[in-house]
């Protein structure tokens, strides 16, 4: 009998480590879960650069091409007479307005699809507008 008097009553001794190791285990799921976050976080930065990237490229591309087809036009052309160069001054004049038109408009169209990825992902959008930031600062410092 005397070895039950001496016993501790419950488990008093584990409760204090079993509330540690609990508050362990919240610390750490707490942790990754931030680290997750960071990981989306940082992928969605990456794939809004990515879509502005490939945007931009395509409107430059597209600028491009299509100025590329005017010269060649203006080229043709230019061989005539000077009344055919008349012509092909007006002609000129036409084909710049409508580059510029089909430019504004492509542009018009990629500020918007750009507009709207930053209200879709407004955290993203200023840790790509901090990098961008920084980037420009740093090159900006070394020159």
């Amino acid at each position: 009998m005397a070895d039950f008097r001496d016993k501790p009553k419950g488990n008093s001794g584990n409760s204090g480590e079993k509330q540690g190791g609990q508050q362990g285990g919240i610390g750490q799921q707490a942790s990754h879960q931030a680290g997750d976050a960071m990981h989306q976080a940082r992928n969605v930065a990456s794939n809004v650069t990515d879509q502005v990237r490939e945007g931009a490229q395509g409107a430059m591309n597209a600028a491009s091409e299509f100025a590329g087809q005017a010269r060649e036009r203006v080229q043709d052309w230019m061989s005539g007479s000077g009344d055919y160069a008349r012509q092909a001054g007006e002609r000129i004049q036409h084909i710049a307005g409508e580059a510029y038109d089909y430019t504004s408009e492509h542009m018009r169209d990629f500020g918007g699809e750009l507009t709207g990825m930053v209200r879709r992902y407004p955290l993203a959008a200023v840790l790509v507008g901090f990098g961008v930031g920084l980037l420009i600062g740093r090159s900006a410092r070394n020159t």
